[in-house]
């Protein structure tokens, strides 16, 4: 049960991102900053947390890094035709926004293919969580916190959207991400299920796939189009203060 409550512990810091956003009244400040705070930490966990963990998953598999290439190309690919299939929106903005329907309807957009890229993720460190808690309850509670605090600025982004009205969607996001991470550790308790590290390592990789999608066609540009280019710096610094703080609790 332990472990169960230490996948809750991790989930929560997404409602603790939404909660911020919504007691923030600037919200375009605000998202400025959490497009930037998320660039960053995306690319930290890829590159602190996720390709060390493929190394490890496939270990020993012929034509592991092979495989590992297709499914981050296949992760890729899949948000993309995710994303064309969703109405088409702009990055460009301008200071004084004239179709308020179509900005709100932009990061809405962003917030979804985000919750939808991180879920999978969630899925597998649930079951990470869990099963490290299960070993040890002290290495539960650090990656909890390390998982933990990289779900915050996701929390933020989800939050912003109810600005525009949208509260039953934004909601319902945040029920997923939540319940994604939950449902990884439930999977384990209930049916005592353990993946093939390289089925592991094949999910993180397409995991990688869709995360560098959000970052080249979603966060990247949406930073570049910004007029509010300063506040998403900042929002990159405290994004690389996290980073450090999480290499430091791992």
């Amino acid at each position: 049960m332990l472990g169960l409550l230490m996948t809750l512990f991790a989930s929560l810091f997404f409602l603790i991102g939404a909660l911020i956003s919504l007691k923030i009244k600037n919200k375009n400040k605000l998202y400025s900053f959490a497009i930037g705070l998320s660039i960053i930490t995306f690319l930290g966990i890829i590159i602190f947390d996720l390709i060390p963990e493929i190394k490890n998953c496939l270990k020993g598999l012929n034509l592991g890094i092979f495989l590992s290439i297709i499914f981050i190309i296949l992760g890729f690919l899949s948000l993309f035709l995710i994303d064309k299939m969703i109405p088409s929106h702009n990055h460009i903005h301008k200071k004084n926004e004239k179709n308020i329907k179509e900005h709100n309807s932009h990061i809405f957009h962003i917030s979804f293919l985000t919750s939808l890229g991180v879920i999978i993720h969630n899925l597998i460190e649930g079951m990470s969580i869990y099963i490290i808690t299960y070993t040890s309850l002290f290495s539960g509670l650090i990656m909890a916190l390390s998982v933990g605090f990289h779900n915050i600025p996701i929390g933020i982004q989800v939050g912003i959207s109810s600005q525009n009205k949208q509260t039953k969607r934004v909601k319902f996001l945040l029920i997923l991400l939540i319940l994604s991470t939950i449902i990884g550790g439930f999977l384990v308790f209930l049916f005592n299920i353990i993946l093939e590290t390289y089925i592991m390592g094949l999910l993180i990789s397409l995991t990688i796939g869709m995360t560098l999608y959000l970052i080249i066609f979603e966060f990247l540009k949406e930073i570049l189009n910004n007029n509010d280019k300063k506040t998403s710096l900042y929002g990159m610094t405290l994004g690389c203060i996290l980073i450090f703080l999480n290499i430091l609790i791992g």
